[in-house]
């Protein structure tokens, strides 16, 4: 699979109270480079044409424009990229990444619906079209999404991470608990000074009865985090909900 970068519950927010999975810092400060030179190569290795030319020249100023910030300049790009080659799978991925940056989720799936049918290989319409599924609460559907993307081998690190961080949140969605501890134990060791990792498999831990468990990732948590910080401040109010409910069995 080619590389390409970036059910209801209460779980889903949870995580995006630190920033994470996605954030709006994750977005503006994640550059997507890969998928620029990606559209590059896919563009001309299927069609010489000048017509598919001058599709990833639109299609690269939409990218530029899109790490600029400059949001409505990329979307003439995009479409001028699929107006110009309508098989371009990568505008159509463009096009899906500016909606999912603006949180238009349910905007984005026509566009990365249409990449994989135009390019089953690409991994990064899987991955926002996985970000778009469990923002709109349809997260057996987004897990799919995120095991192919997974599987597929070719993230960097820090997409692989995010991955891994999404999957785990519709496992949690589906309260398939002990599933999604593989997804935060993956993520502690591609980013073990994170403490949101940690706290999040201290949260999984205490659903599935496993308190001593939970008591050492919020210890950790404390020991990462800021005197001040949200997440160490729930932390403490997570270790002194599970001490008042040991003193309780005790009594």
């Amino acid at each position: 699979m080619r590389q390409a970068s970036t059910t209801t519950g209460a779980q889903v927010i949870l995580p995006m109270r630190y920033g994470y999975p996605m954030s709006i810092m994750d977005k503006t400060t994640h550059r997507l480079v890969i998928p620029l030179l990606l559209g590059l190569f896919l563009g001309l290795s299927a069609c010489s044409s000048r017509q598919a030319e001058l599709a990833v020249g639109a299609y690269q100023d939409g990218m530029h424009s899109f790490n600029e910030g400059n949001l409505s300049e990329a979307s003439t790009h995009f479409d001028d990229a699929i107006a110009l080659d309508s098989t371009y799978a990568m505008g159509f991925l463009g096009q899906g990444m500016l909606h999912w940056q603006r949180n238009d989720f349910a905007g984005a799936l026509p566009y990365l619906n249409r990449a994989i049918e135009l390019d089953p290989d690409l991994t990064w319409a899987y991955y926002f079209r996985g970000i778009s599924l469990i923002s709109l609460h349809q997260s057996e559907a987004g897990l799919v999404d995120f095991e192919q993307a997974i599987a597929a081998g070719d993230l960097p690190d820090e997409d692989l991470l995010r991955a891994h961080r999404w999957h785990g949140i519709a496992l949690l969605n589906l309260e398939r608990y002990e599933e999604a501890v593989p997804d935060f134990t993956r993520a502690v060791e591609l980013e073990p000074e994170n403490p949101f990792h940690r706290l999040e498999r201290g949260r999984i831990y205490e659903y599935l009865g496993q308190t001593q468990r939970a008591v050492e990732e919020y210890m950790v948590v404390l020991e990462l985090s800021a005197a001040e910080n949200e997440m160490a401040e729930e932390a403490r109010q997570r270790l002194e909900k599970l001490e008042g409910a040991k003193e309780a069995l005790q009594n």
